[in-house]
């Protein structure tokens, strides 16, 4: 899985419990109770991605380790045709 040149370091279903190591092939148990999420682990930081509880949706959630968010977020828009 490649998102944007990103390749996850790991891949952790909380559906199945298990966190893939992308480079090793390893896979070992999440201590963390059941639900309905997975996670992509980048070096940046990660997504998360789970249905809406409540409507016909996805919820995305998502965290970075940058040091200036600000361009960061003006390349999103940018990239997004968001101004």
């Amino acid at each position: 899985i490649d998102i944007e040149n990103l390749t996850p370091l790991y891949i952790e279903n909380y559906i199945t419990q298990e966190s893939h190591d992308i480079q090793s092939g390893e896979t070992s148990t999440i201590q963390l109770p059941q639900t309905d999420l997975i996670k992509f682990i980048f070096e940046e930081g990660f997504i998360a991605v789970r249905p809406s509880g409540t409507e016909p949706k996805m919820k995305l959630y998502f965290s970075l380790d940058v040091e200036k968010l600000d361009d960061v977020i003006e390349e999103f828009e940018r990239k997004f045709n968001l101004k």
